[in-house]
């Protein structure tokens, strides 16, 4: 049917150019957000969601139908989920006014594993046929370590720099370019930087879940009434988990005066000043890196700001009055007194490159070194090449290029993995016979999670764990023997005593004998009946759902993992509340049940007032997992007051099995308090004791994994999906579960969440975090069919404080004077 389909539009579009008219529906193609307005190129990452929108007019009508978007493969055909028998196309409905241009805004996930994508897109009238042929776009993929750098600049190509700056195109040696077949000389480039500003539009999702690929937002003069109320909200989420937000210059803090990032400015304007050399002086000393490098000497005087620190901001003092910033969540805010595009700023070679590193994008310093081998170009000219080494474990150069060093974004259900380097392609050195001389040559082994730090993840150790706790609660639950006692004594009571007293009352007792066979068949339909329900022999659902908080936030994020058991074959569809919800089909094995050359079931995700997922099939007597995301807003935050130690619950929901627990050096001890039950609305103190948690064998004293300056393995890549093997306040947490089972709540085993939860690598040095159980699934989503059973339990992640950032640190050499030879 759909080939035919698409011969007939094919046919009515050569019919419209022989007549020489407009076709009644003109679309361009979806353009990933975020990404250049005005690139052909169009830039997705892999395993994670995106956004994009698709400009659409409508010339002979209105025009009300459907748009979808799927990823392919170069061959046009779907691809599953990770080792799931499902593929997720994006789709929404579209009215169109006549001659009225518009601008679609939809969401799609982009699958890992795959070298060549497509987007295919189709426009299908309500009711009709497809209104064209489906159109097929290559799209180009980022890395694992890679990520965009966003630019929401009034005149972006002022940061053109950015594109060629070491911190941005980190130089690597030419082995790494001859070796690597993932992308030869792209292995080099750690972030794209886009500037996705057109018309006046800010082209960015609206969902904070779609912007996971963003490392970096750099603001200069963008006014925030040019961001929907969507936008706005978006990025506030994305500092919380780990953002960073650059603003630029004294006309973009005046503007974001009592706008939406007010409250997360680290400085205020004290009015405008002149900045002169005197003024540059300590930032240039601190900055200014080898022999030769000349100071920071403007050729004139530069506009600027005083800047007021607020309470909240972290002093600076290799900034000299004139960087400020603070952390929000995991993220943080930076403000600048002058331009970063200054010109005399970024033309000064002594310490620029330095100075963008490792204060303004806050990475770890660089020791640059001179390439060894001399290599000629196509035309003859002999190359010299620098690259940068970085001291890993066992002192080698570059030992592996890391996802995490790229990006501080991080989600609870995401990035918990035992094993570090699976975020991170590895250097290994291999013998190559008849290359290069036969010398050991580098090769670039790539990571295990093929979509970075922040990436949808069905294998991470959290969603492994709901995987095992689907597992042994979803399905069917057999009567007791309560239930067939139950269920005689009524028979026997409506049948004998009951019945003999209504008749009595009638004067008819010979009646009674006649209305006993009534009475059994009537018996028999309710037993047959609710030992269905109870047998889950028609419906089952199981919700196992992790809730993460940021210190102070109200809004959270939701991971639902869903089971649905049946015993007929059923398809469901889903539909969410919050709009901002991601699904997708969730894999049951580490093992695909597709055979090969087998294609994978169709499902349609759709995100507009509400977000849905339809077209869920399960089989008979089977059970299909559905993994989700959304922001949830708690009515109130999680608040840890560390003067008074004391934790309060500003929001409405009780808390069961809440422990507090703190990381207070590298040498990964933990301290913690048990509180137990916590209502809503509600305070208690808190009191740290030492905690008996040994470090994991494989791990080496310093930052905690996932941290700033990390560099440390933690474990073999054997390890990912194995939980830890025990967890703090074990005990206390069986014998709460004891007492709540004797009140009739039973709960499900979160046990292997809760140790992941607890686990000392998965704490930054300084943080602190409480960990505590909700006896129900959390409210905002719907199956239809509904079924009979419905169990769930949530865990609570409420991060409530973080240790101060390091300090920044400069380069340790100046590749200008490398390269020189100097």
């Amino acid at each position: 049917r759909e080939q035919r389909e698409i011969e007939e539009a094919l046919e009515r579009r050569k019919q419209l150019e022989r007549n020489k008219k407009p076709p009644p529906l003109v679309a361009g193609e979806p353009t990933p957000q975020p990404n250049n307005g005005d690139s052909p190129v169009r830039l997705v990452k892999p395993g994670h969601w995106m956004g994009a929108t698709q400009s659409m007019v409508a010339n002979d009508d209105n025009w009300v139908g459907e748009a979808t978007v799927q990823v392919v493969d170069r061959s046009n055909q779907p691809i599953p989920m990770q080792n799931a028998g499902f593929a997720v196309r994006s789709g929404r409905d579209v009215a169109l006014a006549k001659k009225q241009p518009k601008q679609v805004q939809t969401v799609f996930y982009t699958p890992a594993g795959v070298a060549k994508l497509s987007t295919r897109s189709t426009l299908r009238e309500r009711g009709a046929s497809l209104a064209a042929p489906p159109s097929t776009q290559p799209i180009e993929s980022l890395k694992a370590h890679q990520h965009f750098l966003v630019v929401l600049a009034a005149e972006p190509r002022r940061y053109d720099f950015l594109r060629s700056i070491s911190s941005v195109r980190e130089p690597f040696a030419p082995s790494y370019e001859l070796m690597d077949n993932t992308g030869l000389t792209q292995m080099g480039v750690q972030y794209q930087v886009v500037a996705p500003v057109a018309d006046g539009a800010v082209l960015l999702p609206d969902n904070a879940l779609c912007m996971t690929s963003v490392a970096y937002i750099v603001w200069d003069e963008i006014a925030p009434e040019q961001l929907s109320a969507g936008q706005r909200s978006a990025i506030v989420d994305w500092l919380h988990w780990g953002g960073e937000l650059i603003i630029s210059g004294p006309d973009s803090l005046d503007l974001l005066k009592d706008t939406f990032l007010d409250p997360y400015l680290p400085a205020d304007s004290l009015g405008g000043r002149k900045i002169s050399a005197k003024d540059l002086a300590k930032l240039s000393g601190k900055w200014r890196v080898g022999r030769r490098a000349r100071p920071l000497e403007p050729n004139g005087e530069w506009s600027g700001l005083r800047l007021k620190l607020r309470p909240e901001a972290e002093p600076l003092p290799a900034a000299g009055n004139l960087i400020a910033e603070r952390r929000v969540g995991r993220g943080r805010v930076l403000v600048t007194a002058m331009q970063l595009a200054e010109r005399d700023l970024v033309n000064w070679s002594g310490g620029f490159q330095s100075l963008l590193n490792g204060l303004v994008l806050r990475r770890p310093p660089r020791r640059f070194a001179k390439n060894t081998a001399t290599f000629i170009d196509d035309d003859g000219n002999s190359l010299e090449r620098l690259y940068v080494k970085r001291d890993g474990p066992s002192g080698s150069a570059l030992a592996r290029i890391d996802a995490t060093q790229n990006s501080k974004l991080r989600y609870f259900a995401r990035d918990t993995h035992a094993d570090r380097k699976a975020l991170s392609f590895e250097l290994q050195y291999v013998s190559e016979p008849g290359l290069f001389s036969d010398i050991e040559s580098q090769r670039l082994k790539p990571p295990a999670v093929a979509g970075g730090v922040a990436s949808w993840n069905d294998f991470s150790q959290a969603a492994n764990a709901a995987r095992a706790v689907l597992r042994e609660a979803a399905g069917v639950s057999v009567p007791g023997s309560g239930f067939v006692v139950a269920c005689l004594a009524a028979y026997l009571v409506v049948l004998g005593p009951l019945n003999w007293l209504v008749f009595r009352a009638l004067g008819r007792v010979e009646l009674a004998w006649v209305a006993a066979p009534v009475i059994a068949l009537a018996s028999t339909w309710v037993v047959v009946r609710q030992a269905q329900l109870d047998i889950g022999f028609v419906r089952a659902q199981t919700e196992v759902a992790i809730l993460e908080t940021q210190p102070g936030y109200t809004r959270g994020c939701l991971t639902r993992y869903l089971s649905f058991y049946t015993s007929l074959s059923t398809t469901y569809d889903l539909e969410f509340e919050e709009p901002t919800t991601v699904a997708a089909p969730f894999a049951r094995t580490a093992q695909s049940p597709l055979r090969r050359g087998e294609a994978p079931t169709i499902v349609t995700y759709q995100r507009q007032e509400r977000a849905r997922l339809q077209g869920l099939t399960v089989s008979s007597n089977a059970t299909e997992f559905v993994h989700s995301e959304q922001a949830f807003d708690l009515g109130g935050a999680f608040r840890y007051d560390a003067k008074r130690r004391q934790l309060t619950n500003e929001t409405e929901h009780k808390l069961a099995a809440v422990c507090v627990v703190r990381r207070r050096t590298k040498a990964m001890a933990l301290e913690g308090c048990w509180i137990g039950d916590l209502p809503g609305r509600s305070s208690t103190p808190v009191s740290f004791t030492p905690l008996s948690v040994a470090a994991t064998p494989a791990e080496a004293p310093g930052e905690a994994p996932g941290g700033a300056n990390s560099e440390a393995p933690t474990g073999g890549a054997d390890q990912a999906d194995l939980p830890p093997p025990a967890a703090v306040f074990a005990a206390e947490r069986a014998d709460d579960a004891r007492a709540a089972s004797t009140r009739g709540a039973e709960r499900l085993n979160f046990e292997a969440l809760f140790a992941l939860a607890l686990d000392p690598k998965h704490f930054e040095v300084g943080e602190v975090r409480a960990v505590a159980y909700l006896d129900k699934a959390m409210p905002g989503v719907a199956a239809s069919p509904a079924a009979s059973q419905l169990r769930g339990g949530t865990l609570l992640v409420a991060h409530l404080r973080y240790g101060p950032l390091p300090d920044p640190r400069p380069d340790f050499n100046n590749p200008v004077e490398v390269l020189a030879g100097w």
